[in-house]
């Protein structure tokens, strides 16, 4: 299988994979990269959610407090922590 990756330099860190998408502060760490890819294009088969794993491994990455974190797996669940938190529900 061929997978196309892109980067751009910014302050934000997105990756995406079918129906998963994680945007959140950059970690500047490879190797949290390299987890999170593993989680939502789910390489690394668990029996924890897929949200769940996100949130851990960023947690981890920022010692507990995320500055910002948006995880969405389609079709209409969108998790976020930070600066990324909504203020109302979809349609608001």
């Amino acid at each position: 299988m061929v997978v196309e990756t892109r980067y751009a330099v910014g302050d934000g860190l997105l990756l995406g994979a079918a129906d998963h998408w994680v945007l959140t502060t950059d970690p500047h760490d490879d190797d949290v990269v390299d987890e999170l890819w593993a989680v939502i294009s789910r390489a690394r088969a668990s029996d924890v959610s897929t949200t769940e794993q996100v949130l851990a491994i960023v947690e981890k990455a920022f010692g507990g407090d995320p500055p910002a974190l948006a995880i969405v797996v389609s079709p209409y669940t969108c998790s976020a922590r930070g600066a990324a938190q909504t203020r109302g529900g979809m349609g608001d």
